[in-house]
């Protein structure tokens, strides 16, 4: 057989080879599924405290939200930041409204205060899912801004 046939054989196995390992590592979920029969909503973290921050510095609180069961987790409704003290919420950007078993997805808030805004802020931001262990989260966002 000839060289250049060998050759072709040899790199179109390895492409073939690439192809199929890169496939079933795209299948993997991004969390590990331990909850069988009902979604589980995981949180990477609760609660975010910036403790003091200058005023006119910008900070972003991020927040990983997945699902460790093997049904699909669903979002009723958007969430929103609520102010429980201080001013002016930060909007959330990203999110899905379903998590399939072994997905994953951010909620970030990017935000600053300025002059005249300074002192404490507490932003709650609910979470309501159908997780029946737990249908509703909170999760919070502490800062006091300084001058």
């Amino acid at each position: 057989m000839p060289v250049f046939v060998v050759g072709g054989i040899l790199v179109v196995a390895v492409a073939g080879l690439l192809f199929a390992r890169s496939q079933s590592t795209a299948n993997q979920p991004a969390v590990p599924v331990t909850v069988q029969g009902s979604p589980r909503l995981q949180v990477d973290q609760e609660l975010i405290d910036f403790g003091q921050v200058p005023v006119g510095k910008m900070v972003t609180a991020s927040f990983t939200l997945s699902n460790a069961g093997d049904q699909p987790l669903v979002f009723s409704h958007p969430p929103v930041p609520t102010v429980v003290e201080g001013c002016c919420p930060p909007k959330i950007v990203g999110g899905a409204t379903t998590l399939q078993p072994g997905e994953q997805t951010t909620l970030s808030m990017e935000f600053t205060m300025n002059a005249g805004m300074d002192g404490p802020h507490d932003f709650r931001i609910g979470l309501q899912t159908n997780d029946p262990s737990q249908p509703s989260k909170e999760l919070v966002v502490l800062s006091d801004w300084v001058r």
